[in-house]
């Protein structure tokens, strides 16, 4: 039976038009490798991969660069203990200590028993010793940060007594070398735990 030409037309046009969707040259097969671009396994794969990925990893990982002495003050007040504090003599005397010419206590209303001139001195000494720990100035009367963010021991507290335009006093040594046994056994914590201690 002979076929009719406009079938076999039609035909042929449906045909043409299936191959051509076929072999669309350089097609991505987007369900198989996605490199794989004729088909047969055969991409030319040119990336070479070289990167020059030379990032030495030199960040060091702790942030120190960002880091400011306010940071570095907290942190080391975040690793303030109270039993180091309390050691006797405890360093809450120093609130206690008398001034001269008005015979009054550093911890006196309005000297400094709610942290006036940016230091924390109250009769509670557990009330100084928590207050402190969590305000940078009032820590930097115990330890102070130089350029370089490195820590030592502030006398601030030793002395101030001595500065003209200040009540006089005089801390005895037993207080000024606890100041130093304080700071000491802070940094040592400071330092085994790189600076981020557990909460004490």
């Amino acid at each position: 039976m002979t076929k009719h030409p406009l079938v076999i037309v039609i035909t042929a046009l449906f045909a043409a038009l299936w191959l051509s969707s076929c072999t669309v040259v350089g097609e991505v097969d987007t369900f198989g490798d996605p490199d794989d671009i004729d088909g047969n396994g055969n991409g030319n794969g040119n990336g070479n991969g070289n990167g020059g990925g030379n990032g030495n990893g030199n960040g060091n990982g702790n942030g120190g660069g960002n880091l400011t002495p306010t940071d570095v003050l907290l942190a080391f007040g975040g690793c303030m203990d109270l039993a180091d504090w309390d050691v006797a003599p405890s360093l809450g005397e120093i609130a206690l200590t008398e001034t001269q010419p008005n015979n009054a206590a550093c911890s006196a209303a309005g000297c400094h028993d709610n942290g006036q001139q940016g230091v924390y001195l109250n009769a509670d000494s557990t009330l100084t010793f928590n207050t402190t720990k969590g305000n940078a100035n009032y820590i930097s009367k115990y330890a102070s940060v130089n350029g370089q963010l490195e820590l030592s021991a502030a006398d601030a507290l030793v002395v101030k007594g001595q500065q003209a335009g200040h009540p006089t006093y005089t801390l005895p040594q037993n207080l000024i070398d606890r100041l130093t046994q304080f700071f000491n056994a802070t940094k040592a914590r400071y330092d085994a735990n790189n600076g981020e201690c557990p909460i004490l």
